[in-house]
């Protein structure tokens, strides 16, 4: 039978009816509820989908030929070949965290080595900027060689000047200017050239001396930090090989000194599974004897219940006679007792006193709730006998237990088993004994199959029966 589904909200109508909501997680509402089969692209639209087949129950035959059983052999080499696929598992594991680590120092090597080099690249431009520097003092300090050169020549000038009129004071010969080197005297204008070189060439040749050994020694500061990066990114790349080498070594010496113990579980667990089955498999032969038995005891119970009820139906006319005379007994005494219980109430009442009915019958004379007897003309008054008999009860208790047993003697089967139910066993005493409908259910509960002897010493079902 195909279910039908009505279509899904519109989203339009979802997000009116609830602003808040999803509109996805109500269509994956739809589609859990509804099944598999409930197409979610076609949600507005109405869908027939049909019920899911069932087959056949399986039989204890198909379920047998399910069950599978291994040698001794084939389990050590099942056991064996799990193992192998659990160690290549973890082998696989131990090569993927190597790689991982690997991969890692690799990439803060080069990470470290990139850092070195984009350092070094910036600290290079301030090598250009350290040599423009004593460059540009250089040439200042040559700039400054014609002023000096001058005024140093004009100082000489002056100072040969003064120093010849002083010695034309004392008519000493004057100081000679000029002449050719090694000659006596001081040098003329030429001194000009000398003092030039002196003041501003030589200091600017050493300014760029200078300038020359600082780009030199802040290029090799630049590279000994370059290498410095490198060689400690290499060295960190070495290390983290190693730790990772050593890591796996050891993943690897653990994995094969448990391989044993792995063997030996998966063996067991083999062994355990293989004992369930056996068990399982006893159960469903056992299981199958017992359904054949049920079977066969199910058709000896109809034959023999068929059996029986032919003998009930006979006895249906003496029962229903039997509980006929009983009704009329029984009416003739509740006559006597109501006959006999009013006379003790009017009795009773004339004095002011009220009836004791249980020490009543217990006496067998009307008393009192003080226990004196009530009279009538200074007779004492009697309870009817057939009441006596009915309240105190032993007397019908020993005749229903007997009677209960009689009737299952005769609706047993050929095999002793009885043919009829409790519930007919009580029905059956309630018909001959009305009124007493606890002491048939407590008889019937005592003298049935498995319950031991009889309420009344009439004897366990099987013994021979008495006559009625």
């Amino acid at each position: 039978m195909a279910r039908v589904y009505a279509p899904a909200m519109p989203r339009s109508v979802f997000q009116r009816k609830r602003p808040q909501g999803s509109y996805q997680a109500y269509l994956n509402y739809l589609q859990r509820q509804r099944g598999p089969t409930w197409n979610v692209a076609k949600a507005y639209q109405t869908q027939r989908i049909p019920s899911p087949v069932r087959g056949r129950l399986p039989t204890y035959e198909s379920m047998l030929r399910g069950l599978s059983f291994q040698s001794p052999a084939q389990m050590e080499a099942q056991a064996n070949r799990m193992t192998q696929q659990n160690l290549a598992g973890q082998q696989a594991l131990i090569q993927g965290d190597y790689n991982d680590r690997m991969k890692t120092a690799l990439a803060q090597e080069l990470a470290a080595q990139a850092a070195g080099r984009a350092a070094s690249a910036m600290n290079a431009q301030l090598i250009g900027l350290v040599g423009s520097g004593y460059s540009d003092a250089a040439a200042n300090q040559r700039a400054l060689g014609g002023s000096l050169g001058a005024a140093m020549a004009g100082a000489t000038a002056a100072d040969v000047a003064a120093a010849n009129a002083s010695a034309a004071n004392v008519g000493a010969p004057a100081i000679s200017v000029g002449g050719p080197v090694g000659s006596g005297g001081v040098a003329g204008p030429a001194q000009q050239g000398v003092e030039t070189y002196r003041g501003a060439e030589l200091p600017a040749q050493a300014m760029g001396t200078a300038g020359t050994a600082a780009e030199t020694g802040m290029f090799g500061l630049i590279n000994a930090g370059n290498l410095r990066a490198t060689q400690e990114a290499i060295a960190g790349y070495n290390q983290a090989r190693m730790d990772a080498d050593q890591a796996r070594s050891s993943a690897i010496r653990e994995l094969a000194a448990g391989r044993g113990a792995t063997a030996s579980d998966y063996l067991m667990k083999l062994q355990d599974a293989q004992r369930q089955q056996y068990a399982l498999a006893m159960s469903l032969l056992e299981g199958r004897r017992a359904t054949g038995e049920q079977i066969f005891q199910h058709g000896e119970t109809i034959r023999a219940g068929k059996r029986a009820q032919q003998g009930i139906n006979q006895q249906g006319t003496q029962i229903r006679n039997q509980a006929s005379q009983w009704a009329a007994e029984q009416a003739q005494h509740a006559k006597e007792w109501n006959a006999s219980n009013k006379l003790a109430q009017q009795q009773a009442a004339r004095t002011g006193r009220s009836v004791d009915e249980a020490g009543s019958i217990a006496r067998g004379y009307w008393v009192d709730a003080n226990g004196n007897f009530i009279t009538k003309n200074g007779k004492k008054i009697p309870v009817p006998k057939t009441v006596q008999q009915k309240s105190a009860g032993p007397t019908i208790r020993q005749q229903m237990a007997q009677d209960a047993q009689n009737w299952l003697y005769r609706v047993r089967s050929r095999t002793g088993a009885p043919a009829a139910t409790k519930a007919q066993l009580v029905a059956y005493l309630n018909a001959l004994y009305p009124g007493n409908p606890q002491i048939a259910k407590a008889i019937a509960d005592s003298i049935y199959p498995g319950k031991g002897p009889s309420i009344g010493g009439g004897g366990t079902i099987g013994s021979q029966p008495g006559t009625k």
